[in-house]
């Protein structure tokens, strides 16, 4: 990476750690229905169970960025939160369970890299998170499904074009 930096001006990125973050860990790790009535009915253990997923997450990341956080321009971070139709949790639900843990992540990683820009790929209908997603330090959000609900290219643009990537 340091080779590439001195020799050309590509914009060098550092692909995800971990495959999913804690919309897609806390399913794996107790069944996707399990995981959903955990956020509704045991709200202390589902606290608990996605803080020690960020945890872990974000020892990862540190661990993998370590040699490289100079040379990287921007971090991928690889979590689905949408369906077609909707956001897999609802905007309440995310700031409820998820928000803070990604805020904790994302400025774990920025403070080893502070000039990364923070990449989130998260396909479906995201567009009722968004303003959550930039709060808690996306700077890029990848994929966008124009068919999905609400993710029409130039609204997007439109709207949140000046913080956001897409």
């Amino acid at each position: 990476m340091r080779r590439i930096r001195a020799t050309t001006d590509c914009f060098l990125g550092a692909t995800h750690a971990v495959s999913g973050m804690m919309i897609d860990l806390g399913p794996y790790l107790r069944g996707f229905e399990q995981f959903m009535m955990d956020l509704y009915l045991d709200e202390r253990f589902a606290h608990h169970l996605i803080g020690k997923i960020a945890d872990v997450v974000t020892e990862l990341y540190l661990y993998y960025l370590g040699p490289i956080a100079k040379e990287v321009d921007w971090v991928e971070f690889s979590s689905d939160h949408g369906m077609q139709d909707r956001p897999i949790v609802s905007p309440e639900i995310y700031r409820k369970f998820f928000k803070g843990p990604y805020t904790r992540v994302f400025a774990a990683v920025k403070k080893v890299a502070p000039q990364a820009k923070i990449w989130l790929h998260s396909c479906g209908s995201v567009r009722d998170l968004i303003p959550d997603l930039i709060e808690a330090g996306v700077d890029v959000l990848n994929s966008l499904q124009p068919r999905a609900t609400g993710m029409d290219s130039a609204e997007l643009k439109r709207e949140f074009g000046s913080e956001l990537v897409f």
